[in-house]
């Protein structure tokens, strides 16, 4: 029974390695239910939706990622949804997800921000998330690499400020 368990183990963390390494190519990119170009439209959609709608942005993310799993601000965007619901868990998994999604393909879709400021962004998110959890420490760690990552942010640095 133990040696099934770990044979299983060892086959769903194998897939995930495989999954997690794939190619980061910066064209379109087809995933196995759909495509980089249709992610990006629901994601998209899901922007269009968030502000007033945020269940129905969850659905047009949640539609993006069934499509690809290369884009850094759907993971943000559904962090920041959880987040403003209060589910702290699901918004610290989303917003780690982003950030290293962000790390691991080198690009993003929002044309009005650089890399190193959705970058910062992650970090100034999870920053916040941990003074919420009353994790003083942890919490100045991440407004740190928001600074370290993107200077221009003034959020963290006044946060970091304040909280040290």
């Amino acid at each position: 029974m133990k040696r099934n368990y770990i044979l299983i183990l060892g086959v769903v963390i194998s897939v995930f390695l495989a999954f997690a390494c794939g190619d980061s190519d910066t064209t379109t990119t087809t995933t196995p239910t759909g495509n980089y170009d249709k992610a990006v439209e629901y994601y998209n959609e899901g922007v269009n939706l968030d502000e007033n709608y945020p269940d129905q942005a969850m659905e047009k993310y949640k539609l993006s990622l069934q499509n690809s799993t290369d884009i850094g601000e759907v993971y943000l965007n559904i962090g920041m949804i959880y987040f403003k619901k209060g589910d702290v868990s699901n918004a610290e998994y989303y917003f780690k997800i982003a950030l290293a999604t962000f790390e691991r393909t080198n690009k993003k879709v929002s044309g009005t921000q650089s890399l190193e400021r959705l970058k910062a962004i992650c970090n100034y998110d999870l920053g916040l998330l941990y003074l919420t959890k009353n994790d003083k420490a942890t919490a100045l760690s991440y407004f740190e690499k928001a600074m370290d990552t993107d200077p221009a942010c003034t959020k963290a640095r006044d946060y970091y400020n304040a909280n040290k």
